[in-house]
């Protein structure tokens, strides 16, 4: 049993879910037949649902990265803070840090949405996510990024995988330790 591993890859835009993320999927087909929707369309044709599980994101490409204009409540559980006006790079690190970027630069470089799936097994637990990425326009005309995320299979606040990850860092480093303690 592995005390940590992950994966996540890309899917294709024809079995989205769960169906909060296949219903606003639609509506962002709909108003994309005539151009790249308005933020205040999609969210007036999508009733406003999920709020809780989205964030807007607006690229800088001043600098080549990117800032959460406003973060969800629901995803502010799930991240364990709220990282609303923070830059991407204050709120993740490593590959997580690169993937975020890779897949915000994909959307706003292609002005089309992606749907990701993420799952990650720590200790026996497994947690896992759905998001998906639309890109839209605000009044102003500058475009951003509309990111909707649902977990799944136990994933809802951070004390979930903290917890999870702590536990399974003590056991690697008893592990390492014990290896240490067996050379001398």
């Amino acid at each position: 049993m592995p005390i940590w591993s992950s994966s996540d890859e890309y899917l294709p835009q024809t079995n989205v879910s769960p169906t909060q993320l296949h219903d606003l999927l639609a509506c962002w087909n709909q108003l994309a037949k005539l151009s790249l929707p308005l933020l205040d369309d999609l969210l007036d044709v999508s009733g406003r649902l999920g709020l809780s599980n989205m964030a807007l994101v607006q690229m800088l490409p001043s600098d080549g990265t990117a800032r959460y204009r406003v973060v969800g409540r629901n995803l502010v559980r799930l991240l364990g803070k709220d990282p609303t006006g923070a830059k991407i790079d204050q709120v993740y690190q490593g590959s997580i840090l690169h993937d975020v970027c890779a897949a915000l630069n994909l959307v706003s470089l292609n002005l089309e949405p992606t749907y990701y799936s993420r799952r990650f097994q720590i200790l026996h637990l497994i947690f896992g996510y759905r998001r998906l990425l639309l890109p839209i326009r605000r009044l102003s005309g500058t475009t951003e990024i509309l990111v909707a995320i649902y977990p799944e299979q136990g994933l809802s606040v951070a004390r979930d995988w903290k917890t999870a990850l702590s536990t399974s860092e003590q056991i690697a480093l008893a592990d390492e330790e014990r290896r240490w303690a067996d050379v001398q």
